[in-house]
């Protein structure tokens, strides 16, 4: 629920930043902030539930420095992920995969910003290496969805499993 640093030559660490945690009805479960550095190494994105919906942050690496909210939403924001040169945030809530540009006025994007690239991305995604798309996976087929929102296209994926000649 806390994200820290850690210095690889004496493994002192230290607490840059708490992402909150959430319960549901009767039970008590926890945030996953999934930190990432911006494409300069000179902040930390990451998402937290600090006010009851969960947000986008963005906390610069320099001593002092406070988390800044990226994003003001109604409705959670989780599992984000930064594209290649800061420019999209996309993000998972539920099922729906959704994303919002970060080159614009990057620390008031609420809800009228946020674009759903589909309802059905299931529990994780990644971003295309040029960050111009999002790869998902339903069942067993492989989904490239654009994240200018053109149409997504499938990605063929073949495996040969060979059988196993049981033994004499």
């Amino acid at each position: 629920q806390n994200i820290w640093a850690f210095n690889v030559t004496d493994g002192k660490g230290e607490q840059l930043s708490g992402a909150g945690s959430w319960s549901l009805l009767s039970g008590a479960g926890s945030w996953s902030p999934r930190p990432q550095f911006s494409s300069d190494g000179r902040a930390l994105y990451y998402s937290a539930n600090t006010t009851g919906v969960g947000n986008l942050y963005r906390l610069t690496l320099a001593a002092g420095a406070n988390p800044e909210q990226i994003t003001h939403l109604t409705h959670h924001l989780s599992d984000a992920r930064i594209s290649p040169g800061d420019r999209w945030v996309v993000f998972r809530r539920n099922r729906s995969i959704f994303t919002a540009s970060l080159t614009k006025s990057s620390s008031s994007i609420g809800d009228a910003d946020v674009q759903e690239l589909t309802d059905d991305g299931g529990d994780s995604f990644s971003i295309t290496p040029d960050g111009n798309s999002v790869v998902y996976a339903i069942g067993r087929r492989v989904w490239r969805q654009p994240l200018t929102g053109d149409p997504r296209e499938e990605i063929p994926v073949t495996v040969d499993v060979p059988r196993l000649a049981p033994p004499p």
